[in-house]
């Protein structure tokens, strides 16, 4: 990884991953497999040392009672890989980076395929006062944009004529951005 050679016992990622299970699996033909020597190592082009360097240190902690202290670019550097290596260890991440980033959490709901997360960060977008940004309305798309800018402009014309109470935003939110997992990766994210 970048120019690092990591020595890491096979136990250790056997089961965690379909995707390294295959990776560690594959059959080599005449030549040594690679993963078992220094001279040919699994080569994990595209992988950022750092990224991988925090999924190690959840994969196998320095404490094994407790998950490790990461910051939330750690955890976000291990719901990167463990998302695209399909790892077990993903549920983990997003234990821990659910609640943070409110506001964005809604473009890293499409990107990791988070349903929570982008029924969060579109309920935030449509009941605040604020307007929704040029840069928000690009990381959630421009389908959810304009149903995020629609529930806002009925719900405030609602209020303005008395015909709702802002006790009833979040009742009519959930009602109208509710997320299906069929449309996570698309523009859409509600139903």
């Amino acid at each position: 990884v970048e120019d690092t050679l990591f020595r890491i016992p096979k136990h250790h990622l056997v089961g965690k991953s379909e995707a390294l299970d295959s990776m560690l699996s594959l059959p080599q033909g005449c030549s040594a497999p690679e993963g078992v020597s220094d001279d040919r190592p699994i080569q994990l082009s595209g992988i950022k040392k750092i990224d991988f360097e925090r999924l190690l240190q959840v994969l196998h902690p320095l404490d094994a009672t407790k998950s490790p202290e990461l910051s939330v670019n750690g955890w976000m550097s291990v719901l990167a890989l463990s998302s695209l290596w399909r790892m077990t260890v993903r549920k983990t991440a997003i234990e821990h980076l659910t609640g943070r980033y409110l506001l964005r959490t809604g473009s890293f709901g499409r990107k990791y395929s988070v349903a929570q997360w982008i029924s969060s960060g579109c309920e935030e977008l449509g009941s605040r006062v604020e307007v929704v940004s040029l840069e928000e309305g690009k990381r959630v798309g421009l389908s959810a944009t304009l149903k995020i800018h629609h529930i806002r402009e009925s719900f405030f014309t609602d209020i303005a004529n008395q015909q709702r109470t802002p006790e009833s935003r979040f009742i009519l939110l959930r009602y109208l951005l509710s997320v299906t997992s069929h449309q996570i990766g698309g523009e859409a994210c509600f139903s």
